[in-house]
């Protein structure tokens, strides 16, 4: 069972599902402190309350602090195929000497928030600081587990509950998907792009591969002319946007023709060398769907144009038929708005297997103003969409019954509920995982633990303008 497991693809998906699940247990320690800091912040008996305050930013920095290291220290790259279980015990041991002050921190913080912080506030939410408890504690016996040196087979990984059978039977089914995936030059978009770059370099090749996928290209070598290019009569579908450029940025860009990008529902993918979380962060709060970093991956750059391409087409679509229908026949008020809601109080649908992160999600989700409704597998997920009709959808990937991957597909593929824009949603950070999303028809793609602010800048993007 062994050797048929450690293959390249295999053991890649073997360590990404370890590197998930130790992330899962801090998807919880990171959210739910958050969660508590919102919740202080809004009780005016406690907003003061430094002391308190810096406990939960403790407990939350040392989670993100745990999954850095995580993310370094059982990256695919570290393991090869001749001996990943002893390499395991080697990545697990330093993996602990590093985290160890980590959780010792989260430990104290949730301690003294019981025996010295405000005790009408713990006792209200006791039951969250147990969920981050409980959470820093499986992450432990996990660690301890992955460099006790008794893990020698998939099979030890199941019996330490560093994975669970369904774990194995998902990564070998997700093998299976990935090797179907389609060649991503064969777009079924065929389309109009603008490339905006100030270096020939960049633009030459992004030129030659877009060619190639049987895209049309026009090139603009300097924010002027991009705006020359849009405003004039030349037809474009989306926008490659670079952000360094010496006349317009490409935040100016996007700013200066906000409206008319989305009047003419055009999607922007900024490709720029700039990955900084608050780079990515103002570019969707100016208005662009996507954001990838240089240098480019041309396979993941390909999967987003698609799956940007494919909304749109839908949203042209969408307008033609409500104009037709107009032209037809006037409709009532009350018909056009069930036809096309406003987006007042956006109702929106999690598709989430973990009943923690759903509870954590959901309830900080509620509190920046949005309905939320909840699903707990991908079938029960996908016909909650047709009966509800939400207008967003947050799409974990590892799902029973029906994956993540399979319930997006068949919902781009149903025309009743295409339009209805779908974040995947997980703790698989593998670049197979994110392109394969994508295919399936994922308008968007996050990792766990979730940056709030990061996720709505993502939401507030795909609604509906």
């Amino acid at each position: 069972r062994v050797d048929a497991f450690m293959s390249k693809r295999l053991n890649d998906l073997l360590i990404g599902k370890i590197r998930h699940n130790l992330k899962t247990h801090l998807n919880i320690v990171c959210g739910f402190s958050e969660l508590l800091i919102e919740e202080l912040e809004d009780d005016a008996d406690f907003a003061d309350d430094e002391l308190a305050i810096a406990a939960l930013n403790g407990i939350n920095q040392s989670g993100e602090s745990i999954v850095q290291y995580i993310d370094q220290m059982f990256a695919a790259h570290n393991f090869s195929l001749e001996d990943v279980f002893s390499q395991l015990d080697v990545q697990a041991q330093a993996f602990k000497t590093c985290t160890d002050e980590f959780i010792a921190r989260i430990n104290y913080q949730v301690a003294w928030f019981q025996d010295e912080g405000p005790s009408k506030f713990f006792a209200d939410f006791e039951e969250d600081f147990r969920k981050i408890s409980t959470s820093t504690l499986a992450l432990q016996g996990n660690v301890e587990s992955l460099q006790s040196g008794s893990i020698t087979s998939i099979e030890t990984l199941v019996e330490h509950r560093v994975l669970s059978e369904d774990d194995v039977a998902l990564v070998g089914k997700f093998s299976e998907s990935l090797e179907e995936t389609p060649d991503v030059l064969e777009t079924k978009y065929p389309s109009s792009i603008l490339v905006v770059d100030d270096n020939p370099g960049n633009t030459e090749y992004l030129r030659r591969k877009l060619i190639a996928a049987k895209h049309t290209v026009h090139i603009a070598n300097s924010g002027v002319e991009a705006e020359s290019v849009l405003t004039g009569e030349t037809q474009v579908d989306l926008i490659l946007l670079d952000i360094l450029m010496p006349d317009l940025s490409g935040y100016e860009i996007l700013g200066r023709n906000k409206e008319l990008l989305q009047s003419k529902n055009i999607p922007v993918i900024v490709v720029s060398s700039l990955d900084e979380q608050e780079t990515v962060y103002r570019c969707l709060e100016s208005g662009a769907q996507d954001f990838i970093t240089k240098p480019v991956n041309f396979m993941i750059l390909a999967a987003r144009i698609n799956a940007a391409l494919e909304r749109k087409y839908l949203l042209d679509r969408e307008e033609q038929h409500l104009a037709r229908i107009e032209s037809e026949k006037q409709k009532n008020e009350e018909l056009l708005l069930n036809i096309l809601p406003q987006p007042i109080a956006m109702r929106m649908k999690i598709v989430e297997d973990n009943e923690l992160n759903r509870d954590m999600l959901s309830r900080r989700l509620t509190r920046k103003g949005y309905e939320i409704e909840m699903a707990e597998d991908g079938a029960l997920g996908l016909q909650a969409i047709k009966d509800g009709m939400p207008d967003i959808v947050l799409m974990d990937i590892g799902l029973p019954v029906m994956n993540g991957w399979e319930a997006t597909t068949a919902a781009k593929n149903d025309e009743n509920i295409s339009h209805i824009p779908i974040i995947a949603l997980t703790a698989h950070a593998l670049e197979e995982d994110r392109i394969k999303a994508l295919e399936a028809g994922a308008d968007d793609f996050d990792t766990k633990p979730v940056d709030l602010k990061r996720l709505l800048s993502k939401i507030e993007a795909l609604l509906p303008a």
